[in-house]
Parts: C-alpha cells; structure tokens; sequence
C-alpha cells in the first residue's frame, strides 16, 4: 500500500473519517490537526493536509459531498500560524563509506539470488534481441523465419 492510500485509511478512520462531511468545519479540521500532532511530526501532518487538500477539491464538485474548500483553507491558515504543519527541511546528510559498503553488499547478495538475465534458452534469445544491430528483423534475431507480406494474401 502506496503513502497516500496509508494516509487516507488512516483519516478515514480518525475522528474526522468519523464526522459527516455536512459537519466538517474548520474547527473541526483544526482539531484534527492538533490529534495528529501528537503523535507525528509537523512535516508528516502537512503530507496528510496535502491528500486533504485534494479531497476537499474533488468532493464537492465531482461526487456532490457537501464539504467545504474555505473551511479547509481557513483551517490551514489557522495551522499554519500554530506551526502544527510545516515543509521538511531540506537534508544535508549524505550516507558514510561503511554504510554504501553494507547497502552494496546488500544488493550484491540479491541479484545473487535472482540476476537479470538467466541462463535459460527464453533470456538467451532476449538477449539476441537486444544485442541485434538497429533495423535488422526481430523475428530474425529471435530465430524465427521472416514472414513476407505477399505470403498472406
């Protein structure tokens, strides 16, 4: 399950997921935020707002939900200001000699396990394939014989 579908499971069963959406107010949104910081970072609590943000523009207009894109404005606005969502800042650690030995030695052991080409007659004919020079006839370079247009008619 990809981040956005983690993060709207997530909301949808928060007390908000739990409110109709008729009664979705920016108080409430507020409220919602300040839950999750207790147990998230600023940044993370933005990443939901963002998937919010996409609901609160959709719902309405497409599916006829009746919630409201200014009360969630007004409730980022109020957010904001209390710095329950913020940007990441921006990372400077680049990772150490020993750990880009470990991550190598950790994917050398994976294409150990499953290399990209095997052995089989399948691969070896791909592989044929691929080396072939530009233009020449891939039924050819796959061992099949060359079809000729005048043949099916």
């Amino acid at each position: 399950m990809g981040t956005k579908a983690q993060v709207l499971k997530a909301i949808k069963y928060s007390d908000l997921g739990e409110t109709k959406c008729s009664e979705i107010t920016s108080h409430t949104i507020v409220s919602f935020a300040r839950d999750l910081n207790r147990s998230v970072e600023p940044q993370t609590c933005g990443n939901y707002f963002t998937h919010l943000s996409n609901i609160f523009t959709v719902a309405r207009l497409a599916w006829g939900y009746p919630l409201s894109r200014q009360a969630f404005d007004d409730a980022v606005t109020v957010v904001r200001k209390l710095g329950l969502i913020r940007k990441a800042v921006e990372r400077e650690r680049r990772p150490a000699l020993k750990e880009l030995d470990r991550l190598m030695e950790h994917f050398g052991r994976i294409r150990e396990h499953a290399p990209l080409f095997r052995t089989d007659a399948k691969n070896r004919r791909l592989r044929n394939l691929l080396d072939a020079a530009p233009g020449r006839n891939h039924a050819v370079a796959m061992g099949r014989p060359r079809r000729r247009l005048n043949s099916c008619l």
